[in-house]
């Protein structure tokens, strides 16, 4: 499942999802069709082989944010999004990648430097990150969207959308209901989140159903019991801003890069 199928803006914790996305680039043709999808620059991010690296930044940036679960949550996104592969990229989601720039460059990214083709390329990295939901953490906004592909940038931003979630959404939702599951299903789009009853009459419903399914699935096959997924995540501390985190992880020798 890629979040860019479900385009995800964020202000705040505001999400879009695709249908929408579609109304906007309907609504702004010029504007969002104007630049055909171009090649991400991955010249600054060499590959990283393999699932020992993954790991050892994971396990790194779970315990520097007091997150217990954080690694195996983590192992399983990027084990469905990218199989681990931080060149990883989804050229089909170029058109959301415009439109969440052209809705945040005279906001959130208007002191950004980097030109519009660093941001509209589509999705990718690890965690399949659109540029506009990877810079949305804090202290993030004036970064290379190019960061998504750089194992310590992308898992220190995802590290902080998973706190975001924790901490700002999960606790609108019933107790029970206050799972990986549902952290998983916001990368879908709140909606489908707050879809937990999983209503079989309905299309948001069957999503979510979907999503704790492959949620279930993958945490199987990347050696964790799948009702990991009805575990509730919980802070122990405060966690590092996105900044801090990706200054540790810069730190972890990483034995499988290659130029």
């Amino acid at each position: 499942m890629s979040w860019g199928r479900n385009l995800l803006i964020f202000a705040g914790l505001a999400a879009v999802d695709l249908a929408v996305a579609s109304q906007l680039v309907a609504a702004e043709p010029k504007r969002a069709r104007r630049l055909a999808p171009t090649q991400p620059d991955l010249s600054r991010f060499p590959r990283v082989r393999g699932q020992e690296d993954f790991d050892r930044l994971a396990a790194v940036a779970e315990d520097a944010i007091g997150l217990p679960g954080f690694a195996d949550f983590a192992r399983a996104v990027a084990y469905r999004e990218s199989a681990f592969n931080n060149q990883a990229v989804n050229e089909g989601d170029a058109w959301a990648a415009a439109v969440g720039y052209d809705r945040e460059v005279k906001g959130r990214f208007a002191k950004n430097r980097y030109p519009r083709p660093r941001w509209v390329w589509g999705s990718g990295g690890w965690f399949g990150f659109l540029p506009t939901t990877a810079l949305a953490a804090p202290g993030m906004e004036l970064e290379d969207p190019m960061l998504v592909f750089e194992p310590a940038g992308s898992m220190a931003m995802f590290a902080d959308y998973v706190r975001r979630i924790v901490q700002n959404s999960l606790p609108k939702l019933p107790p029970e209901q206050q799972t990986w599951t549902s952290v998983r299903r916001s990368m879908a789009s709140l909606e489908v989140m707050h879809a937990w009853d999983e209503d079989p009459g309905t299309e948001v419903g069957q999503r979510a159903r979907k999503s704790r399914e492959k949620l279930m699935e993958t945490l199987e096959k990347t050696g964790t019991p799948a009702s990991f997924a009805l575990q509730q995540p919980a802070f122990q501390a405060e966690p590092p801003t996105a900044p801090d985190l990706r200054n540790l992880l810069l730190r972890v020798g990483l034995s499988g890069q290659t130029a």
